[in-house]
């Protein structure tokens, strides 16, 4: 595994170690959190996809 360092939990404020389960949230209910941030539309992606985002490995279906 990659050695990661704690980092603040962007829904909660708190520190968080990288050992926690729920690692980069403070916990799953903080991570059910921002994904339903995502599902409404709370964030949004600033630009459109370019083929310099897909990686080589990528799904056939993303590039044309």
């Amino acid at each position: 595994l990659l050695e990661r360092d704690p980092i603040r939990c962007r829904v909660t404020g708190v520190w968080v170690s990288p050992t926690n389960p729920a690692y980069p949230f403070a916990d799953a209910r903080a991570r059910m959190a921002d994904l339903g941030k995502w599902f409404g539309e709370g964030f949004k992606v600033s630009r459109g996809i370019e083929e310099r985002d897909l990686d080589e490995g990528g799904p056939s279906g993303l590039r044309s």
